[in-house]
């Protein structure tokens, strides 16, 4: 399974409000995401991911979306529909694989949750919901 277990499934809706935060790993443990190694200096790390980090740039994101290309698509047409249900409906997620030597982990996490996600709709289909 995805190992997000413990509070799945998402919930129907967006993650836009910042209610909804799912991690395998501790919300004040930052990641290093990108780093620099030059001779005879320290190792650089100018990018890291962790949880404050995440709902900062979740809200960019959705703001961006809407403040910024909604304005691209005015009134009700189907671009501007699209958006809107982005925004309304999906959920922005940061997916961090840090096993360079085996490199599919993130793979692997992904079919688990199309996995998880399917078995969940068919349950659902089955129980009539």
């Amino acid at each position: 399974s995805s190992g997000i277990n413990a509070e799945w499934p998402l919930r129907p809706g967006s993650n836009k409000a910042g209610t909804d935060c799912y991690t395998n790993y501790k919300k004040n443990s930052p990641i290093a995401l990108t780093w620099g190694v030059f001779p005879g200096r320290e190792i650089i790390q100018p990018t890291i991911a962790d949880y404050k980090t995440f709902l900062i740039w979740k809200d960019e994101a959705f703001a961006l979306w809407m403040e910024k290309w909604g304005k691209l698509y005015e009134g009700s047409g189907e671009s501007k529909k699209v958006l809107e249900d982005i925004v309304d409906d999906l959920y922005l997620i940061c997916l961090v694989d840090n096993d360079f030597v085996e490199g599919t982990g993130l793979w692997q996490f992904l079919d688990e949750v199309i996995k998880d996600l399917d078995n969940i709709g068919e349950n659902a289909k089955e129980n009539g919901s």
